[in-house]
């Protein structure tokens, strides 16, 4: 995974512990904290920062039913953590857009 060369033994190893921790959690965690964070970065557009909070929330809580369903997985935190972000990048859009719509 070298950008310029070849690849070092570390860059190999690196590579198979990303593969190993991304197989190990449920991909509506990591999604779900992909548009939390989102949503709170992209807040200030207010439809987008209302879409992905919605979609965090919606992925959040379906990850942490599958986190219930198959008790091997991991990401119940990035589940949290997406749910976390995805309501207050919600409430950052939805307080934005009242202060624009009262000016």
């Amino acid at each position: 995974m070298a950008l310029f060369g070849r690849d070092s033994q570390a860059d190999l190893q690196r590579a198979q512990r990303f593969k190993a921790w991304f197989s190990q959690r449920t991909p509506y965690a990591i999604l779900s904290a992909a548009a939390g964070l989102f949503s709170v970065v992209d807040f200030w557009t207010m439809v987008l920062g209302v879409i992905a909070g919605v979609a965090a929330i919606v992925l959040g809580t379906r990850g942490l039913k599958e986190l219930r369903e198959q008790p091997s997985l991991k990401g119940r935190r990035l589940c949290l953590a997406g749910i976390t972000l995805g309501v207050l990048g919600l409430l950052l859009s939805l307080t934005m857009w009242m202060w624009v719509m009262t000016r």
